[in-house]
């Protein structure tokens, strides 16, 4: 008796576990009820001021409509397109990149000042969408860092400032010649239509955002030293560049149709740049940080 019941014991021991299954990255799609951004907390806004100015409002307000619409359109993309696959994220961003400028030689069929625009501009577009997800796409991470110093979180604020000044110094040859074949055909360099009015916007937030960029690194560590917070951290940072993006975006997609052809390749390289956007919006919003580095990186954002 005692036998079987050790015996019983074992098979009891011996039983297989139930092993849990394979976790996919992890993406904020829930639409929750939550109080109102504007009447949740107003200093959150400032990161310790309380008198917020509207346009910090009227930024939290469109964040957080953004982050509805790409929860909504998440649940039906994510059925046909692998938007938690961090490789294929920056293959994406990649295939676009050059099918843009495969579009832009096929139009132009030659160099000039005008050509040289959409080519820095397009490398432009993306080094800042690699920018935008390092934090929580690991794979630039997970292939730069072994030689990379300092600790994980100082590698993410660095690998994520490098991609954006290389960004920036894109964007401002793009500028540059631009304004000079404007003015090599005697044509104004003020803004006139819509690409170039998104254009002139994209590029104040760019500098906006280069400016303000430093300024939070130079606060984060000066807080860190201290080990106290002596100044903001400049929370809005990282949404002000989501608005950036989306200007980047819709000053490209404006471009290509005001110098394009329409031709079914052309409209398929649109399609393709729309995509990109999404299939980044979704990692730069919605995607969760890294578990090993959600707490040190909370702050770098």
């Amino acid at each position: 008796g005692g036998g079987g019941g050790g015996g019983g014991g074992g098979d009891r021991a011996q039983s297989p576990r139930k092993t849990p299954p394979r976790q996919s990255p992890q993406f904020d799609v829930e639409e929750k009820e939550t109080t109102p951004p504007l009447t949740r907390s107003r200093s959150s806004l400032m990161n310790g001021e309380d008198n917020a100015p509207p346009a910090l409002h009227l930024l939290e307000q469109y964040t957080q409509k953004r982050k509805a619409l790409l929860q909504r359109m998440y649940v039906e993309a994510s059925k046909y397109v692998l938007l938690g696959d961090n490789a294929y994220a920056h293959a994406q961003t990649l295939l676009c990149g050059t099918l843009v400028l495969v579009a832009v030689f096929g139009r132009a069929r030659g160099m000039s000042l005008f050509v040289f625009h959409p080519i820095f501009m397009n490398f432009m577009v993306m080094f800042m969408t690699e920018g935008l997800i390092v934090y929580r796409n690991t794979f630039a991470y997970n292939a730069l860092h072994s030689i990379m110093q300092f600790d994980a979180k100082t590698k993410y604020r660095n690998l994520h400032t490098g991609m954006q000044v290389v960004a920036t110094a894109f964007g401002a040859l793009g500028a540059l010649f631009i304004a000079a074949n404007k003015i090599q055909n005697g044509k104004s360099i003020m803004p006139m239509s819509i690409h170039s009015i998104l254009g002139t916007l994209a590029l104040v937030g760019i500098i906006t955002q280069v400016l303000v960029g430093f300024r939070k690194r130079h606060m984060i560590r000066l807080n860190e030293e201290m080990g106290v917070a002596v100044g903001p951290t400049y929370r809005w940072h990282g949404k002000l560049g989501l608005v950036t993006y989306d200007l980047c975006a819709l000053s490209m997609l404006t471009g290509m149709l005001s110098y394009l052809p329409y031709t079914l390749p052309n409209l398929l390289v649109m399609v393709t740049t729309i995509l990109t956007w999404f299939i980044t919006m979704t990692h730069a919003v919605l995607k969760m940080r890294p578990a090993d580095d959600s707490n040190s990186l909370s702050a770098s954002v």
